[in-house]
């Protein structure tokens, strides 16, 4: 039986160019990044930008559909979930929702 590597197992090479700065604002974050071009529906762009204004309004704080989309990734590379029989963006989401509603929602 073959055993399949996990992403962090992968070997993707390192490029260095992605540490040397961008112009720009400098980065929030610390670990070397990529800027990529995501196509998004735009009810999904809207869904972003009212989380990212509702945040403000709440707290203050300004929290850019960026940081929002890499907290989105973190939180399923954290969670371990496996997306790799996924066969269509349907299929994602599908175990996507299926382990979030699987969730104990604290009673009130």
């Amino acid at each position: 039986m073959v055993k399949q590597k996990t992403l962090n197992q992968l070997d993707i090479p390192f490029q260095a160019e992605s540490l040397k700065r961008s112009p720009g604002r400098p980065p929030r974050h610390k670990e070397p990044s990529t800027s990529i071009s995501v196509v998004l529906l735009d009810r999904h762009d809207v869904f972003l930008r009212e989380i990212s204004f509702l945040i403000r309004q709440r707290t203050g704080a300004r929290v850019s559909k960026s940081e929002i989309l890499r907290a989105f990734t973190e939180a399923v590379l954290e969670s371990e979930i496996d997306l790799t029989t996924s066969r269509s963006e349907e299929e994602v989401k599908e175990v996507l929702l299926s382990k979030l509603r699987k969730r104990k929602r604290p009673e009130k």
